[in-house]
């Protein structure tokens, strides 16, 4: 039996057409990737006003926006100025394995060179801009302006001196695009060839073709691919997230300013004034306003007729304002996840949180120090270990390291016990004839101050391994107590 005969049989005309489809009452867009509710339009594009609500690109900032910036808002170069200062403020640690006293040396030759106020001033353009190079200048290519000396590839073994950094900014920088370094094991593989600087600004004649073995590269913030195409493989400028934190502070600021020039606000009360602006007497009420104006404010008195007028001063309400600023402040300081202290200047004290906000910026800065500083550090220390008249006139040195000294100290009595741990963990060590007196002596009080860190003596670790060799050659198993206290043998 068809199943088509139990179902209700049409009875009238309006029965047998087709029911309509049903529609509703709004014709937006249901949501299909979360809540909806139709009766009160929850998710449903135009009746929800949330589901309206998109992020628009406001457009790069261009070169003269970021100039202004750091001129002109002191909270803008506070934040470039308090994240470079303080990534070099504790300075940099430079140690050799082989041979300690070159620790002074480099030291030396940092100082001389100025290298820590070129590199600072490298990394703030490269913040402002989005990217900076610092040209290293050697002897072995003068700048004559002719022959693009620069334009060659670096030869480390024919410097005899690393004279000074040329630092521009990104604005003065055209990149080869058309040469691109295409070697997966080269460090510039993504990058340009070469660069035209001028280093003087646009209004200078003087430009330079410049290798890439002879720049310092810093980029700006960290970008996406078509960003960096569009902005000729730069990054981004701090002010780029910052920008609309700044502009709405300036604008409460602004506000603030204004609501304060007009804090108290005069009321002249003048009686039948409607009635004598109808009858024409406009002159004789902007005479009378006037002459009272001018009395108010050489006088500082206020004469008025007791009768048909009456002078007070309204104040204009402020409530709310302190915690309006202090959200804005909140809104800059997290943009660039600095403590508000730190950029503000306002005092956090022992307050709850502000030692873990002040831990957490100092652990920022410290991987800021790592990943960005200390690589354009030991590639110029490279060059600078390479001249001729250097630090080490010349000769190749291995196993050295450059790193970041701590740029939070400790209290007194953290630090006391952070070395009265490391002491017994060191005891331990020499006891168990792992580390010599020397080797702890000088990891833990080298050039740069104490350091937890231990560097081993290659000369104490060879002959400890010769020893070793040694004693498995004769078939000693090395269970007697007496080998177990041996002194490990003295380094030639």
């Amino acid at each position: 039996m068809d199943w088509r005969f139990w179902q209700r049989q049409p009875t009238t005309k309006a029965d047998a057409l087709p029911a309509p489809a049903a529609q509703s009452r709004n014709h937006g867009i249901l949501r299909s990737d979360g809540w909806a509710n139709v009766l009160n339009g929850l998710g449903i594009t135009g009746r929800d006003k949330t589901q309206s609500t998109t992020y628009l690109s406001r457009g790069t900032l261009d070169w003269q926006t970021l100039t202004n910036l750091h001129r002109q808002d002191w909270v803008a170069r506070r934040v470039v100025d308090a994240v470079v200062g303080d990534a070099f403020r504790a300075g940099y640690a430079f140690t050799c394995a082989d041979d300690p006293d070159l620790s002074a040396k480099v030291h030396d030759a940092w100082k001389t060179g100025k290298i820590d106020d070129q590199l600072a001033l490298l990394f703030r353009w490269s913040l402002v801009y989005g990217g900076a190079l610092a040209v290293m200048l050697t002897d072995d290519r003068p700048l004559d302006g002719y022959d693009n000396p620069l334009a060659q590839p670096l030869d480390l073994g024919s410097v005899k001196t690393l004279h000074r950094l040329l630092v521009v900014d990104a604005r003065y920088i055209v990149p080869d695009l058309s040469r691109i370094t295409s070697d997966p094991a080269s460090p510039n593989f993504g990058l340009p060839e070469s660069y035209t600087v001028t280093p003087y600004g646009t209004l200078s004649s003087v430009q330079y073709v410049v290798h890439w073995s002879r720049c310092l590269r810093i980029d700006g913030c960290d970008t996406d691919a078509q960003t960096r195409l569009d902005r000729q493989l730069w990054g981004d400028s701090i002010f780029e997230a910052l920008y609309d934190a700044l502009r709405f502070r300036g604008q409460l600021m602004q506000s603030v300013a204004t609501t304060a020039a007009e804090f108290s606000q005069g009321v002249l009360a003048v009686k039948d004034l409607s009635l004598n602006l109808a009858s024409a007497q406009e002159g004789a009420i902007v005479t009378r306003a006037t002459a009272f104006r001018q009395g108010l404010g050489t006088a500082g008195l206020a004469l008025i007729d007791s009768e048909f007028e009456k002078y007070e001063r309204l104040g204009q309400p402020i409530t709310g304002l302190p915690d309006l600023i202090k959200a804005f402040a909140m809104e800059a300081a997290g943009a660039i996840r600095m403590p508000e202290s730190r950029l503000f200047g306002n005092q956090a004290g022992k307050l709850a949180g502000a030692e873990s906000d002040h831990e957490n910026w100092c652990e920022y800065i410290h991987a800021w120090q790592t990943s960005r500083i200390v690589p354009a550090l030991q590639r110029l220390t490279d060059v600078l270990l390479a001249c001729k008249t250097g630090p080490t006139a010349g000769k190749p040195v291995e196993g050295w390291r450059i790193e970041p000294n701590p740029l939070d100290v400790p209290d007194a009595d953290k630090q006391v016990a952070r070395h009265k741990t490391q002491a017994e963990t060191d005891k331990i060590y020499y006891e168990m004839n792992v580390l010599e007196a020397s080797e702890i002596r000088t990891s833990r009080f080298g050039e740069a101050g104490w350091s937890p860190d231990t560097t081993l003596n290659p000369k104490i670790t060879g002959a400890l391994e010769a020893n070793e060799a040694k004693q498995i050659a004769e078939g000693d198993d090395g269970d007697d107590e007496d080998d177990a206290q041996a002194e490990p043998p003295e380094a030639t």
